[in-house]
């Protein structure tokens, strides 16, 4: 038994160990705006000019409120102790403690029904893996992963009684993991409805209301200060022109399957999911079954929910932070199997076979982290750096302006919408010409790499990424590039819209 016990303190310093590793070995100077996702930018940027500036804005020009808002408090907390290299230590330390937070939390869910010590250990630090591959961009659900499994956790724990003080607590946490990410209300409604349903305790009808005074107040401060309830992110992304479902995010993202993606987080979460929904056994009388059967079918459902709703309201293309619903899935089919095994007859060295295999599955991970990668936004953000040193004017740009904005010292408007404001949403939902709104907005320079040359014209269209039903604004740059830097296969190009100036 002792011995038992010391190897999984010893398991679980080696997923941690290399959890650390993992995120801090690839953290380097040459490498270090290329070590997070280009939209995590929109964050920093934002957040230092609310601390510099006092107000909400991406090109110090327009204020804006795209962003998921918990997420942002983070950033501007840490914007406010510290900036340059130190702000991104810190934003590790955070992802860090996100990663071990999932994985104890996660452990903690497993063991509430689970009576083997290995399983549920191996079980967590799969699901800690993952969030670590899917957190190490910056994104928000740095705090949704850990958020919904500290929730689960807390349900689940034997000594749960409804009382005021304990639906006031839920339901507090159930509305963080909301404003950690927005879309997660999708699991998180369904969560407390359940509960209401299958609970007498009239204590528990204090859980969603508690749940939804924050999101409200939310709603009701973005419209006081922006003009709309939601953020401006989202509604720039669903500006379908048609309503409907639609295949277009869902054909776009099939990239995923044939990448880390794919081979760490959906194929692992689809075929531990089809294995807990295909085992059967007799139901447990234990009390927390039925919330341990809650969860996790809710966890479960909640990926298919996400991309059916993304399908209906957008044509975006998915990003990888979408994926953290896959790895909710995961343990919630972990949980799944665990409550219908709770006790599973194991050869006697396979504790040990699993927990050394799992170690190597971190080590390897955590080296295959470890390179030092250099996005193409990185590039161009450096590139358009060293062109605007000499050129000051307010810029505009659509795809990978996070990193541009964020390292060049001019205001960067956004084209595709997603920090923005209401007004300029008009612009794109009537599909007006870029031209016009590009001087409506004074802009100097326009910043591409995705112009088609036409001739001796570009052709360009701005948002870039979205879908064929999303609106559009197009227009004929006849004119030369004031400035071309070939980035890999595609070349990115600075127009100077107003190349002779007044006196």
């Amino acid at each position: 038994m002792a011995s038992s016990r010391k190897l999984r303190l010893l398991f679980r310093a080696i997923v941690l160990a290399f959890g650390a590793i993992a995120l801090f070995t690839r953290f380097h100077a040459a490498s270090l705006l290329g070590a997070y996702d280009d939209d995590a930018f929109y964050y920093f940027q934002i957040a230092r000019n609310i601390v510099t500036l006092h107000r909400s804005t991406f090109d110090t020009l327009h204020l804006t409120n795209g962003y998921h808002p918990l997420w942002m408090l983070v950033i501007v907390a840490l914007t406010f102790l510290a900036s340059g290299k130190l702000f991104f230590v810190l934003l590790q330390l955070v992802a860090f403690a996100s990663f071990a937070t999932t994985y104890y939390a996660a452990r903690r869910v497993f063991l509430y029904v689970s009576t083997n010590a290995a399983l549920p250990e191996i079980a967590a630090a799969i699901v800690a893996l993952q969030t670590l591959f899917l957190i190490h961009g910056g994104m928000e659900i740095t705090l949704t992963l850990p958020l919904s499994l500290l929730l689960a956790a807390f349900r689940l724990r034997p000594a749960f009684h409804w009382t005021p003080r304990t639906a006031l607590t839920y339901g507090l946490l159930a509305s963080l993991v909301v404003l950690s990410r927005l879309d997660a209300i999708l699991f998180i409604g369904p969560i407390l409805a359940l509960d209401a349903l299958f609970t007498r305790s009239t204590a528990r009808l204090l859980a969603p209301i508690t749940a939804a005074v924050p999101v409200i107040l939310y709603a009701l401060l973005n419209h006081h200060f922006f003009g709309t309830l939601t953020p401006v992110s989202a509604q720039a992304k669903d500006l379908r022109l048609h309503p409907g479902f639609s295949f277009t995010a869902l054909h776009s993202s099939l990239y995923f399957l044939t990448s880390a993606y794919g081979y760490l987080i959906i194929f692992p979460a689809v075929l531990v999911v089809l294995l807990s929904l295909a085992t059967s056994r007799k139901p447990r009388t234990n009390p927390a079954n039925r919330t341990a059967q809650i969860l996790g079918l809710t966890f479960i459902a909640f990926p298919i929910l996400q991309l059916l709703t993304v399908s209906i309201t957008s044509d975006w293309q998915i990003w990888s932070w979408y994926l953290y619903s896959f790895t909710l899935a995961l343990a919630g089919a972990f949980l799944l199997l665990f409550d219908k095994f709770p006790s599973p007859t194991l050869p006697k060295d396979l504790d040990n076979l699993l927990a050394g295999a799992t170690a190597v599955m971190a080590i390897l991970y955590a080296l295959s982290t470890t390179a030092n990668v250099t996005p193409h936004w990185t590039t161009f953000a450096t590139d358009v750096a060293a062109f605007a040193a000499t050129h000051p004017g307010t810029y505009a740009m659509g795809d990978c302006a996070g990193t541009t904005g964020y390292l060049i010292h001019q205001p960067v408007v956004q084209l595709e919408g997603l920090v923005m404001d209401k007004p300029f949403l008009d612009n794109l939902r009537q599909q007006r010409d870029l031209s016009a709104v590009l001087r409506d907005y004074n802009i100097r320079y326009y910043v591409t790499f995705r112009a088609i040359p036409e001739g001796s014209c570009f052709r360009v269209d701005e948002p870039a990424k979205s879908g064929p039903d999303s609106p559009r604004m197009r227009t004929t740059l006849c004119q030369q590039p004031a400035a071309s830097f070939p980035v890999g296969p595609t070349t990115l190009q600075i127009f100077d819209l107003a190349p002779h100036p007044a006196p």
